[in-house]
């Protein structure tokens, strides 16, 4: 797995989650083609925008009263604020490294150890320790 790690999780993800999912991977781990979570980020904000203006542009003397227009501006103020911090969190520069840290790192290394430790302990615990217990529960019953 770990000789070629990006194919071998790109190939994963194409193979056990959806084509937004595989670009997305994609995008992060190759850095090529367009992210479509950023996209929908940009989306989000550009409708935010645009309400915005439309909250801006209502004028004075209507059946609205002012305060609830500047209440709903500061609330849309921070909702564009969110989308900006979504923004930075899903871009290529904060996402890579978090993904080099897990597979490149810990996957590759720490974990390969592990399960082939497990792999040893879970033998031994079959092969010595289940027949050890089988015998001691024969002889206590008896």
């Amino acid at each position: 797995f770990c000789k070629g790690v990006d194919t071998n999780v790109l190939t994963y993800t194409h193979h056990f989650a959806s084509g937004f999912m595989y670009d997305v991977a994609g995008f992060y781990i190759t850095g090529k083609g367009s992210n479509p979570l950023l996209a929908d980020v940009r989306d989000a904000n550009a409708s935010l925008a645009d309400v915005r203006d439309l909250v801006a542009n209502i004028p004075a003397g209507t059946c609205v009263e002012q305060k609830v227009v500047v209440d709903i501006d500061q609330h849309l103020s921070k909702a564009v604020d969110s989308v900006g911090i979504v923004e930075q969190i899903a871009s290529p520069e904060h996402m890579y490294p978090y993904y080099t840290v897990v597979v490149h790192e810990e996957v590759c290394s720490t974990f390969v150890g592990s399960v082939g430790w497990l792999m040893l302990l879970q033998f031994a615990l079959g092969i010595v320790c289940l027949p050890v217990l089988a015998c001691m529960a024969d002889a206590f019953f008896e």
